[in-house]
């Protein structure tokens, strides 16, 4: 059953019939109830992705959707932390590390840059590839138990808080709020495009992966961040949210 949900809809030599996907719609709704299972099926998941699945899949991304799109908003981020001492800059979810790479040239005074992903073999890729970045095989929430720092930009792009829980996400901020000074969140992830993510008053499941859509501004004014960015756009047929929030 598990293979039916996450099938990766990207590969177009897969095709799903009606009962595929009516199965896929079921299970999905069925681990809503269980946030930790629905949350354990994606990094599973993602887990096993190899360097040349998704990642290999979406190369073009970076050109033709990231830069065109989301530049104007890494120019406004440059300009709004440009005095304020930030040091290093984190992207959870690297997956190729190109977007990580591109940004570590628009952020002026970076003493490091470490990027995250669960894919094991995507990250060998992108050491030998990337060197001049640190790239670590890890999942979110265990990375932040003992590795946050200061004077950091953490970052998310295009997909990944999505995989994670209301409680999860929640308990990720609370933790760079209280330990990470001088820090910034960064992020641009997608919500489904029949919701209002300003209207949420719970996180919401739904969507052809079934991931979820957060609120994630109530969510970080609610734990004290600053809001210093919060604009929703649609970007390759996804409703997006940007948001820069400061602790």
């Amino acid at each position: 059953m598990l293979e039916n949900f996450t099938l990766p809809y990207w590969d177009s030599r897969i095709k799903m019939d009606a009962v595929d996907k009516l199965i896929r719609f079921d299970l999905g709704r069925r681990l809503q109830d269980d946030k930790n299972s629905l949350e354990n099926v994606h990094k599973t998941f993602w887990s096993n992705q190899q360097a040349d699945g998704w990642y290999a899949a979406t190369n073009h991304k970076l050109e033709l959707v990231y830069i065109p799109n989301y530049s104007r908003f890494v120019d406004e981020v440059a300009d709004k932390i440009r005095s304020r001492g930030i040091k290093n800059l984190v992207e959870f979810g690297t997956g190729n590390g190109l977007w990580l790479e591109y940004l570590s040239t628009r952020f002026s005074g970076l003493v490091s840059c470490i990027g995250i992903d669960l894919s094991e073999s995507q990250i060998r890729a992108n050491t030998k590839m990337l060197p001049g970045i640190e790239f670590i095989r890890d999942d979110i929430d265990k990375w932040i138990q003992s590795n946050l720092m200061g004077d950091t930009i953490y970052h998310t792009n295009s997909g990944v808080l999505e995989y994670l829980s209301e409680d999860s996400v929640e308990r990720m901020f609370s933790t760079i709020k209280s330990r990470a000074r001088n820090s910034f969140m960064f992020l641009i992830e997608p919500v489904s495009l029949d919701c209002d993510p300003k209207k949420l008053m719970r996180s919401w499941v739904g969507g052809e992966e079934l991931s979820y859509s957060h609120n994630y501004k109530n969510i970080l004014e609610r734990l004290n961040f600053r809001i210093e960015i919060c604009e929703d756009l649609v970007v390759d047929n996804h409703k997006t949210v940007v948001i820069l929030a400061g602790t």
